[in-house]
């Protein structure tokens, strides 16, 4: 048939073509060269590291066909520790790791890939590593270094580090140091610095020493002028050993007005009630100038108004407000009207005075004074004492104090030396000289560890630029008499604050 005929011609011509195809000449280079691949050994499957130690891997890279390295890069690549590859970290590009671990602790993989730059293949080795942390308990110092605020953290073991802010940000802290601050309510815990500069200083994660907030951003509203002064809580020292902040407020002074935070707010989060960070809330209103120094015991606080030269105190946190305690121009001095400038001051605890505070203060015409009161109820502070200081005691010249948490003594420091004031006998003596050339710039009882009867004490010696500052872990005799305990030498800039932290 015709159509049968058709098909068959068009099979024959589908047959020709193919034969003739396989006859056409190959001219593709199939040629194959072998790659000189990387074997990569040395690398264990899992690691601890310490935060703020170094941490080193030197691999042994083997090839194939040639020895050499020169073809090859390098890549330390950290990821998040729910393992997920997403966020990942490049901590090196180099063969052998050698860093300074300043990664939050937790656990995490790190690969490492080492790529062929001439043909683009890349090899890979990946394992295991937990990050842990020494930087729980501690000393914190916040000194003065080339101008910058600089912070070094001492652990509780002794071992010192140095410039830690920089060495985990990659920055600097500020400039001007005003503060530092250590506050714990669970479940926040931080490290504040205050810097007098343009952003007003940072608030760290007390655990890895990370930022988290720029002072600035602390406010619910913006703050007209930024000059963080002093920021403080109630405190109290543990029954047992332990210090930490008490109560649920935080204050912070600011161009000498004061304003309030909430350490504890709860919101309903899908029913389930949430604690949640909190910030600064507008300054307090009314006519008034906030010293630097208050004083804040248990659930009580009062503040001295450099203005008007009188206590106040906050009666209501739901609709803050500033009062000034009750009046009593029949006692050895009026806390509503002091009509003394405020020095120095802090409440003491021991079993006999839970809310007693020793303070000292000065007139207009130079004279000084030891001033005592009972703050057990703020709206109306109970004047118990006031002792003119003489002319010849060194303590009208000092800068810094520090209040001994057992005794009713004053320590105070000028020059090289550390003094006691003793507040029942209005008498003072020398209790430490740390010999020519050396300034004593900060003092701080121990408060975290009462029973140990610790002291320390910040020096700065003339020798020039550079860390000059030391610090001196003191023990506290039963009369007040300081002996060294352990000495951390040029570790810090001129201190100007440090704290306890937990």
């Amino acid at each position: 048939m015709k159509i049968t005929k058709i098909i068959s011609l068009s099979i024959i011509w589908i047959i020709l073509g193919l034969i003739s195809l396989s006859c056409v000449k190959d001219n593709s280079n199939y040629d194959y060269r072998e790659i000189n691949e990387v074997e990569i050994e040395g690398i264990e499957e899992s690691y601890s590291a310490v935060m703020l130690d170094t941490f080193k891997i030197s691999p042994v890279l083997t090839r194939s066909l040639e020895q050499r390295e020169d073809d090859l890069e390098y890549y330390w690549i950290l990821y998040n520790p729910t393992q997920t590859y997403n966020f990942a970290d490049t901590l090196a590009r180099t063969r052998n790791l050698d860093i300074l671990v300043n990664t939050i602790p937790g656990s995490y993989k790190i690969t490492y890939r080492v790529k062929d730059k001439t043909t683009g293949v890349s090899y890979r080795k990946e394992f295991g590593i937990t990050v842990i942390s020494e930087l729980q308990r501690g000393f914190l110092v916040l000194s003065e270094l080339d101008g910058k605020a600089e912070v070094t953290f001492i652990s509780e073991a002794g071992k010192v580090y140095e410039s830690i802010y920089k060495n985990i940000n990659g920055e600097e802290a500020g400039t001007n140091p005003v503060a530092i601050r250590y506050m714990y309510r669970s479940p926040f815990d931080y490290v504040a610095i205050l810097c007098d500069d343009a952003r007003g200083g940072v608030y760290l994660s007390s655990l890895s020493f990370k930022k988290m907030f720029e002072y600035k951003e602390l406010f619910y509203e913006g703050l007209q002028v930024i000059k963080p002064q002093a920021m403080t809580s109630t405190e109290y020292y543990g029954a047992v050993s332990d210090y930490q902040a008490y109560g649920t407020q935080i204050y912070v002074v600011n161009n000498n007005r004061l304003h309030l935070k909430d350490i504890e707010y709860s919101t309903s989060v899908e029913g389930v009630s949430t604690k949640i960070e909190t910030k600064f809330y507008s300054e307090f209103p009314g006519d008034y100038e906030i010293s630097t120094i208050s004083f804040h015991a248990l659930s009580h606080e009062a503040f001295y108004d450099m203005k008007y030269k009188r206590f106040m105190y906050i009666s209501n946190y739901a609709q803050p407000n500033l009062y000034v305690t009750a009046s009593k121009p029949d006692g050895v001095f009026d806390p509503a009207d002091v009509g003394l400038d405020i020095v120095w001051g802090k409440y003491t605890k021991s079993a006999r005075n839970k809310y007693d505070c020793n303070s000292i203060f000065k007139d207009d015409n130079g004279n000084y004074f030891y001033l005592k009161f009972d703050m057990t109820t703020k709206s109306a502070i109970n004047p118990t004492k006031k002792v003119s200081i003489p002319e010849e005691y060194q303590i009208r010249n000092a800068k810094t104090f520090a209040g001994n948490a057992v005794e009713d003594y004053i320590y105070f420091a000028l020059g090289s030396k550390v003094y006691v004031y003793d507040c029942i006998l209005n008498q003072e003596r020398e209790v430490y000289d740390f010999g020519a050339g050396k300034t004593v710039d900060n003092i701080r009882w121990h408060e975290a560890v009462i029973k140990s009867r610790v002291m320390h004490v910040c020096t700065s010696d003339a020798s020039g630029s550079g860390k000059k500052g030391s610090v001196y872990e003191m023990n506290v005799a039963n009369d007040g008499v300081l002996s060294i305990k352990n000495a951390y030498t040029n570790v810090c800039g001129k201190v100007v604050s440090t704290h306890w932290k937990n």
